[in-house]
């Protein structure tokens, strides 16, 4: 685990969140056979990041990606649950994702766990009274979340996908 000190750089944030998303996306497609679209930019903004759909279908399943590259050395997910910068405070991931679906994927333990974003807003009180709450430092703003095990998390889960085959070098 980062200590509170290390700074995370944005762009490296968000490449290892691309990276994810790639090997998400053809996993779900490959394996399950969902036609994926990528979100708009406004989607985006409400926490969607992809569209699963069917051939010949009209489902059109709302999915929230969230890559965690460091919950396989720690043991814990890091839930999101504010986000302050210069001039800003805003409402973190668990509070702001509009989408029907998350999914938590850890490359590490190639393990991607299938969550109803409505039941972690569900649970955060009961986890903020259980576990610890860290900062996670960027360059211009830091992140408050509730380190969560794992193990918690797969509780709360739809389902669990493991093996997920992905490429991604673990830092």
């Amino acid at each position: 685990m980062s200590s509170s000190n290390t700074v995370h750089l944005f762009s490296d944030s968000l490449k290892r969140g691309a990276d994810g998303e790639d090997v998400l996306d053809k996993y779900f497609s490959d394996v399950y056979e969902y036609k994926i679209k990528k979100s708009s930019f406004a989607d985006e903004r409400r926490g969607i990041d992809r569209w699963f759909g069917r051939e010949n279908t009209s489902l059109n399943i709302p999915v929230q990606y969230k890559t965690d590259d460091a919950a396989s050395k720690t043991g814990n997910a890091f839930i999101e649950t504010v986000s302050v910068g210069e001039n800003m405070i805003q409402k973190g991931w668990v509070y702001s994702c509009e989408a029907q679906l998350l999914v938590y994927f850890v490359p590490g333990l190639k393990k991607a766990i299938l969550l109803n974003p409505k039941n972690l807003r569900g649970a955060v009180d009961d986890w903020l009274a259980k576990y610890r709450v860290r900062p996670a430092r960027n360059k211009d703003y830091w992140t408050y979340g509730i380190l969560v095990p794992l193990a918690e998390i797969e509780k709360e889960s739809l389902m669990v996908y493991a093996p997920v085959p992905c490429e991604i070098a673990n830092e």
